[in-house]
């Protein structure tokens, strides 16, 4: 009697106070679905009174209801303010999923789809279908409650309120859940993007790109599509249907997967195409241009990150080499090129600077002197300067001749006769 008093009066509390707080935790572990899904119904004190007796009046109604065969169900009591019960399913894949999340909704309209790209180093992979409110998934909990007329006849759902709804995907960080779904950022670290250009003396320009990846390392527990990425940048390559002599070659150095592909073209806005699309996320502009005059050729080169990409998930900065190829002058210092004189020249000019969005590279060509013919001409002036100097201050210093005395005749008178 004294035990049904005290039901009667916690039922007297739920009904006009209570409060249920439901809170959704989902845990994907890769993208085709496997994970698991915790859900807690938080039930303070305050609103029902003794919570020993209402864990015990609620336990064997909710277990008895529970529509799935491989849950989880516990209960706990924090700080001796709070009863926490804690229903935990997993599943393996999307289907199993939405198969689970139907008989704990009894709702027939729920589709999870997950919409991958083709790109397999950085990917934004989008899951539709989730529901977000996650009262929805303890609503057979509370009708259970109502059915055995634990709390009398009254409508419990006004009663129930939707706490925080948030997902994790791998390792990553919780992220909110909202109507909208799910969509995740697949990024997998490449180790290098190694970019390198040369220009022949035809003003071919041809250009290597290669990318370094680790083929050991997990994203999501799904290890990396080498042959898939291959595909992919293939695919890619063969668009690009304008570039002379394209190629795309593999191999596996120093325990790391190496993708290198080939390209060129005299037009340096196909070089810009070709990289642009080789390398998501990065705006090229190449110009190049030839100069009469010191500075003969001129070479420029700049990027800007328009969006994620491939520079998001580099461990190293990308590196740029430039070379020129026994390149064949037009004119030197506005003299015509003449082939069977040897111009000495070298790289002047050279800039290379970075920003956290954005790189661009000049380099130019000069001529430059001889240094063996200008020492050759300098010691030659100086050894002039030194025999004419030798040669003056010897003359200077030359005594003149001593003068001779004059000597007078003198005049002899003869005395007339």
């Amino acid at each position: 009697m004294k035990k049904f008093l005290t039901l009667f009066v916690l039922l007297l509390l739920v009904l006009s106070g209570c409060t249920h707080t439901v809170d959704s935790k989902l845990y994907l572990e890769n993208f085709n679905g496997k994970g698991h899904q915790v859900l807690r119904v938080v039930i303070l004190e305050e609103d029902v009174g003794d919570l020993v007796v209402v864990r015990d009046a609620i336990m064997p109604v909710i277990e008895a209801a529970d529509p799935l065969d491989d849950s989880t169900l516990t209960n706990s009591i924090i700080g001796g303010t709070s009863l926490v019960f804690t229903y935990t399913f997993s599943f393996e894949n999307f289907n199993e999923y939405q198969v689970k999340v139907g008989k704990l909704t009894g709702r027939n309209d729920i589709f999870i789809s997950a919409l991958e790209g083709e790109d397999p180093f950085i990917n934004s992979v989008a899951m539709q279908g989730f529901v977000a409110d996650p009262t929805d998934y303890m609503q057979w909990a509370i009708k259970a409650l109502e059915d055995a007329k634990v709390y009398g006849t009254i409508d419990l759902n006004p009663f129930t309120v939707a706490g925080t709804s948030t997902y994790t995907f791998a390792d990553q960080a919780e992220t909110a859940l909202d109507g909208f779904g799910i969509v995740i950022d697949k990024l997998v670290n490449i180790k290098t993007l190694d970019i390198n250009t040369s220009i022949a003396a035809d003003q071919t320009i041809t250009r290597d790109i290669t990318l370094a990846i680790d083929p050991t390392q997990k994203y999501g527990q799904e290890m990396i599509d080498s042959e898939w990425a291959v595909t992919m940048i293939q695919a890619k390559l063969d668009a690009l249907t304008t570039l002379l002599s394209p190629a795309l070659t593999t191999k596996t150095e120093g325990g790391m997967y190496l993708i290198k592909v080939s390209f060129g073209s005299k037009d340096p806005l196909k070089i810009t195409e070709a990289t642009e699309s080789m390398i998501p996320g990065l705006d090229s502009n190449l110009t190049f241009a030839l100069k009469d005059g010191t500075k003969i050729v001129e070479w420029k080169e700049d990027f800007a990150q328009v969006m994620r990409g491939y520079v998001d998930v580099l461990d190293t900065p990308i590196g740029y080499h430039l070379s020129f190829k026994n390149y064949a002058l037009k004119t030197v210092d506005g003299v015509d090129y003449d082939k069977n004189t040897t111009y000495p020249f070298e790289l002047v000019n050279t800039t290379l600077s970075l920003s956290s969005d954005s790189f661009n590279l000049s380099i130019g060509l000069q001529k430059t002197d001889n240094p063996l013919m200008l020492y050759l001409l300098i010691g030659g002036g100086v050894v002039v300067v030194l025999v004419g100097g030798l040669l003056l201050m010897k003359v200077l210093k030359k005594k003149p001749a001593p003068v001779k005395p004059v000597v007078e005749t003198p005049v002899v008178e003869t005395p007339l006769k």
